[in-house]
C-alpha cells in the first residue's frame, strides 16, 4: 500500500513542475512585452521641458517639507492631492506626506 502512495506523490510532483515551467516561460515573455511598451508609447520631451518638470518636482518637495516641519497636515495633504501636481507626484513626495502624518500624530 505504501508503494502506491509514493507513486501518486511522484506523479503530483511532476505535474507541479510542468505547471511551474509553463508559468515561468509565460512570465518571461510578459516581461519582454512590458519592457518594450513604454519605449513606444512615451512622448519625446525636450531637455528644457525635463528641466522645468524637475524644478517643479523640487519645488513641490520643498513646499511639502516646509508644511511637514510646521505640522500643517491639512495643507500638506491638499498640496499633495492637488490635480495640478498629478504629473509631478512620486514616491518621494508621498514619503514627505507620511512624515508629516507621523509628526502630527
Amino acid at each position: 500500500a505504501m508503494m502506491d502512495g509514493s507513486t501518486t506523490t511522484k506523479k503530483h510532483k511532476q505535474k507541479r513542475q510542468k505547471r511551474s515551467n509553463n508559468s515561468n516561460s509565460n512570465n518571461s515573455s510578459d516581461q519582454q512585452h512590458r519592457h518594450q511598451q513604454p519605449k513606444q508609447s512615451s512622448p519625446k520631451i525636450s531637455p528644457i521641458e525635463k528641466q522645468e518638470i524637475h524644478q517643479r518636482k523640487l519645488d513641490l518637495s520643498q513646499q511639502l517639507r516646509a508644511l511637514s516641519s510646521q505640522k500643517r497636515l491639512t495643507e500638506c495633504l491638499q498640496l499633495y492631492n492637488s490635480p495640478s501636481h498629478d504629473e509631478l507626484r512620486d514616491a518621494h513626495h508621498g514619503s514627505i506626506v507620511v512624515d508629516c502624518c507621523a509628526r502630527c500624530g
